[in-house]
């Protein structure tokens, strides 16, 4: 692992993962607050451009400098896989290191097995959903950017009194908002009653990435048992930077794959299928990284004597993080958007997740602290004034559920390409150690 020089921090622009256009500059009638966003955004991209200046006058002394070293300490190279198949070594910054996934190996006749399931999956739902008559419901999709998605106005005021507790679960996401709606014991949703809302963890160029050709990833898993896919259109592809999308109604209509995904209108009538809302993301893809080093643990310095520190102090750690507070502010940013959808649109049970985290390799650790922030910011803690005039906090949420599904530990014991493995490093154990039981 890399560590960068403070100067190298900032990240030339056109090095990131994703595609897509970024929108123009919206109407004057949206909120500040929208603009803010958005502009800062621009505004920490745009200061990097002066990086190919310095970097062009720094090219003729870098030889010189390497030769000498660094008050900040030897490098270690940076860490390279053939088979990652992600981002080619000529397109990496050698300045950085990255997360190297393999690439799957799906056991004999598990890819034609899912491509079967999706052909069948394309042709089951029409006939549910002209049965329900919500063939048009389940094609509804909002593409949503900063603009479009201000800031939530302290005026609306959220229904609950007490925070919801995070909980951290080893489950499929479908499977985290169907136990939300306490299906099939509870009876189906009064109109106008807000659903579960799940975050898809989309492919910025191709609606539903490859679940087609039989692949197997968090979009993959839902698009096999839902009508999730009929929402994402192809027209609104490749996602701008900022977009998300909004699908208000996916119907859930198989089993998750541990169970061997069966038709649940086998033993469901489809009145009593689930219905959940979604809210599509693409993460950046391969992002480069930094380690920076902490310590495990805090250390009350002042109460010690020397001897005692030197055998009290907590080991030091690396820490993996964005190379670049750019990329962090996206993530946030798409996270942040992910939140005001579901606030401005009723939702307040929400199944989240470790977002690019897999294939798309972003640091998990970082991730999960990411989504700590956003859900403590100001605008979802809501201070109004009570009945007798004192100060009152109100929160969005009912329920928040983290479903990071761990292949080696997970559903009927199975084992699913692109696990990272048990333990408390593992995108569960991350995870849980840093959100779980947390008030928000």
């Amino acid at each position: 692992m890399l560590i960068m020089d403070e100067r190298d921090r900032e990240r030339p622009h056109g090095s990131r993962g994703g595609r897509g256009d970024r929108g123009g500059d919206g109407p004057s009638r949206h909120s500040q607050n929208a603009q803010r966003d958005s502009q800062s955004f621009r505004g920490s991209r745009g200061s990097i451009t002066s990086y190919f200046t310095q970097s062009s006058r720094r090219q003729g002394s870098s030889s010189a400098g390497s030769s000498r070293g660094s008050s900040q300490g030897p490098r270690r190279p940076a860490q390279r896989s053939s088979s990652s198949g992600r981002r080619s070594d000529r397109d990496r910054d050698p300045r950085h290191s990255y997360i190297d996934v393999p690439r799957a190996a799906y056991p004999p006749g598990q890819r034609d097995a899912l491509k079967a399931d999706a052909q069948e999956t394309l042709r089951m739902l029409p006939q549910i959903l002209k049965q329900l008559g919500t063939q048009l419901q389940a094609e509804e999709v909002e593409s949503l950017d900063p603009f479009s998605l201000p800031a939530i106005s302290p005026s609306q005021r959220p229904r609950h009194t007490q925070p919801a507790t995070i909980r951290v679960v080893n489950s499929d996401t479908l499977n985290a908002a169907i136990e939300l709606l306490r299906w099939p014991t509870l009876v189906p949703l009064a109109p106008g009653t807000p659903r579960p809302l799940i975050v898809n963890f989309a492919s910025h160029a191709k609606p539903g990435g490859g679940w087609l050709s039989g692949a197997l990833a968090q979009e993959e898993a839902i698009c096999y048992r839902s009508s999730l896919y009929l929402s994402i259109h192809e027209s609104r592809y490749p996602m701008g930077r900022e977009a998300i999308l909004y699908s208000p109604y996916v119907l859930v209509v198989r089993s998750d794959r541990a169970s061997g995904h069966n038709q649940l209108t086998f033993s469901v009538a489809p009145p009593l299928l689930p219905v959940i809302s979604a809210v599509s993301v693409a993460a950046m893809r391969s992002p480069p990284l930094r380690a920076v080093t902490e310590h495990a643990a805090a250390v009350h310095e002042d109460a010690m004597t020397d001897a005692a520190l030197v055998q009290q102090r907590p080991a030091r750690r690396e820490r993996i993080v964005f190379a670049y507070e750019t990329d962090r502010f996206e993530t946030k940013l798409k996270m942040r958007m992910t939140l005001r959808a579901a606030a401005s649109r009723g939702h307040d049970q929400l199944v989240l997740g470790a977002l690019g985290c897999g294939v798309f390799a972003n640091p998990p650790e970082e991730v999960a602290r990411c989504w700590l922030e956003v859900l403590q910011e100001p605008e979802f803690q809501v201070v109004t004034p009570a009945a007798d005039g004192s100060p009152e906090i109100r929160y969005w949420w009912k329920d928040v559920v983290f479903a990071i599904y761990d292949g080696q530990a997970g559903q009927g014991g199975r084992t699913d390409i692109g696990a990272q493995g048990g333990g408390s490093r593992s995108n569960f154990g991350i995870f849980h150690e840093v959100l779980h039981g947390q008030m928000v």
